[in-house]
Order: structure tokens, then C-alpha cells, then sequence
């Protein structure tokens, strides 16, 4: 096993912030030694790519100085916005035919060329005349993009996993894919809605909408700078329609009734787009339901930086008509010591070490 009691490190570089947990398996399970998180310069990262890999270099070596770590055995992510996942079903052949196979598929499903690509596959099953595959793929320029700061500390990652992946790994190990699953892993800029299994993910769509689109909302709409339109989110969150009719009496400051001159508040500015992400994540939903001769997903957990925007769980529960969980990143993981104790931050810097351990252990 690559990394059987041994120390590894889990480093995810977002649109907001820098993640790495540092963790440990050995005969007693997964141990996390301890955690860090490091806020970047908002447009860091563009896009799902970074656009100036000095700044995240030098980011990471603070936040690995606040850690008091220098990291080895290192596993990383790339965003949600640059992969592409597909069920792909070819006929039976040996192995190094199915490789080649899987070239020439993946060149027909992908946006670009096949040789501008890494991908990878998971053979998913095996019949008499048909393979299922899971197929995943990235550019190779996105890969190098996203290694770039970490080769500048003189890391060299061992392992490059996805995120829909890694939180259904967390979920497995923490036994809850005992059925298909969705997973709502709400970021700074998109929203990656997963359907999968323990072998499998049948779904995966970004939704271009994450915790900066409502702040940028208000930049623009309330002409509010970047700070002010911060506060009011953490503030004032989303105020469904019953909730706004139950607390019209109440007393709000100015700014939470503020109307721009398109005659929208910046309450009413939030509630419209969180609408319209739980529309999207409702159409992802029936879109499965509907390939899957109506079969109903009922356990939907929700993670990310995101979904701590108050009040937007309850937004996309209402619209789903079904509970909404929170992913609790950190239940039968023992913690040595952490300074942060955030799981919505976490869920995925965790999930990559035990998706590792999980499939080494396999």
C-alpha cells in the first residue's frame, strides 16, 4: 500500500482559500494530525484556472508555516470546472485493447483533443459482451496549471484525485452509500452536483454559480465594494418567502433595503439567484430521475465554502422538496489536533487522503 502507516498530505487549492490536511493511516484507521486553511486574493483563480501561480506558491508556503509542516506523500485536486466524467459501455477485449479503446472514445466525448488530455478509467464491470467504464478526463495544461505552486515549494505530488471522488469516498468510509447519493459541493465559484455510487458517479454537472456569484451580485447590482457586499451575506444570508413574511415587522438596517436603480434590493438580488441555483440543482435531479426510469435520489448532503451562505439549504430543500444534510467531514476520523474545525472547508482535503487509503486498501 502506497501510503500504509505513513504520513500523507491533502492539498486543495480553491477559489477562496488554500486547504492541506495533514493525516495518517495506520492499524487504528485514519488519524488527522492537523489541519490549515489560508485565505487568497479574490481572482486568484479565473475560471477554474489559476492566473497567477506565484501568489498561490507563495500562499502555500505561509499556510504550510502555520502548519509547521513540510508536506511529502502529497495528494491534490484540480477544480470541478475543468473535468469531464462519463459512463462509456465498450465490447469485451483484453486490457491493453481497452486502453486504446478508451482513447478514441474519450476523443469523441471530449470538448478538445484527445492528445491534450489526461484522463483515466475504472472498469466498473464486466459482461459477456459489454465492459462498463467510468471514464475521467482533464486537460494536461489544467493538471500542470494547478502542480505549478507546489513544484515551486519542491513538491512533486504523488497523486492527483478528483473532487466528486474524493466526497464519495468520505461518504463510503463513513458508510452512507448504502444507495445513490447527491452531493451539492457548493464552492466560491461553481456548484458541482454529484450522483454516485460506491463504484460509481452516474452524474456530474458544474452549475456556474458558487459563493462569489452573490457577492458579486451586489457589487453590481447595490454598487457595494467587495467587503461591504462580504458582510451583508454573512449578515443577512437569503430570507426565503415565508421567512420574510413571518420577520416583516422587524427592524432591518438600510442597507439590507437599500434599491438600486434597476429597483431590486439586495435581499430581494440574493434570493433571486439563490433561486436559480436551486432550480439548476432540482433539473440535475430529475435529469437522473428520468435516466433512471424515475428512481428517486433521497439522501442529498451539501458541502463546501458555499453552502454556509445562511439560510441557502433551506432555499434548495424547499425547491427539491427533500432534506438537504451536511456533510460531517470529520465523524469517525480521529483528530490529534486541529485549528480549524470546519467541515463544509474541509469535506474535499479530507476526502482525497481517504479516497487514496480506501483504494490502496482495495
Amino acid at each position: 500500500m502506497l501510503f500504509a502507516n505513513r504520513q500523507f498530505t491533502t492539498v486543495d487549492i480553491g477559489s477562496h482559500s488554500l486547504k492541506a490536511v495533514r493525516m495518517m493511516k495506520n492499524k487504528n484507521g485514519i488519524n488527522i494530525i492537523n489541519t490549515g486553511v489560508i485565505d487568497i486574493p479574490p481572482e486568484t483563480l479565473e475560471d477554474g484556472k489559476i492566473d497567477d501561480v506565484s501568489i498561490v506558491a507563495s500562499e502555500l508556503a505561509t499556510l504550510f508555516e502555520k502548519m509547521n509542516y513540510s508536506p511529502n506523500n502529497v495528494i491534490t485536486t484540480v477544480a470541478n470546472n475543468n473535468l469531464l466524467i462519463r459512463n462509456l459501455e465498450v465490447p469485451v477485449m483484453s486490457e491493453d485493447e481497452l486502453s486504446e479503446t478508451i482513447k478514441w472514445e474519450a476523443d469523441d466525448q471530449l470538448p478538445f483533443p484527445v492528445e491534450h488530455a489526461r484522463f483515466d478509467y475504472i472498469i466498473l464491470e464486466k459482461g459477456e459482451e459489454k465492459i462498463k467504464v467510468l471514464l475521467v478526463a482533464v486537460k494536461k495544461e489544467i493538471i500542470e496549471n494547478f502542480i505549478a505552486p507546489l513544484k515551486k515549494q519542491g513538491i512533486n505530488p504523488r497523486v492527483l484525485n478528483v473532487q466528486p471522488m474524493a466526497l464519495l469516498s468520505l461518504l463510503e468510509y463513513q458508510e452512507e452509500l448504502t444507495e445513490p447519493v447527491a452531493i451539492l459541493n457548493i464552492g466560491a465559484s461553481a456548484t458541482q452536483v454529484t450522483i454516485g455510487t460506491k463504484n460509481n458517479i452516474h452524474l456530474s454537472r458544474t452549475i456556474d454559480t458558487g459563493g462569489k456569484d452573490f457577492t458579486d451580485t451586489l457589487i453590481e447590482g447595490m454598487g457595494y465594494s467587495y467587503q461591504k457586499a462580504e458582510d451583508f451575506k454573512k449578515k443577512n444570508g437569503i430570507k426565503g418567502q415565508e421567512k420574510k413574511e413571518e420577520t416583516e415587522n422587524e427592524d432591518y438596517d438600510l442597507d439590507s433595503l437599500q434599491i438600486a436603480a434597476t429597483g431590486i434590493s439586495g435581499e430581494d438580488a440574493v434570493n433571486t439567484l439563490a433561486g436559480s441555483l436551486a432550480e439548476e440543482i432540482s433539473r440535475s435531479l430529475d435529469f437522473f430521475s428520468m435516466k433512471n426510469r424515475g428512481k428517486k435520489i433521497n439522501k442529498i448532503y451539501i458541502t463546501g465554502g458555499g453552502s454556509k451562505l445562511k439560510g441557502l439549504k433551506e432555499v434548495i430543500s424547499t425547491e427539491i422538496n427533500r432534506e438537504v444534510r451536511d456533510i460531517e467531514t470529520f465523524r469517525g476520523i480521529k483528530m490529534e489536533s486541529t485549528e480549524e474545525n470546519d467541515s463544509d472547508i474541509f469535506s474535499v482535503t479530507v476526502g482525497l487522503g481517504i479516497s487514496e487509503v480506501l483504494a490502496n486498501e482495495s
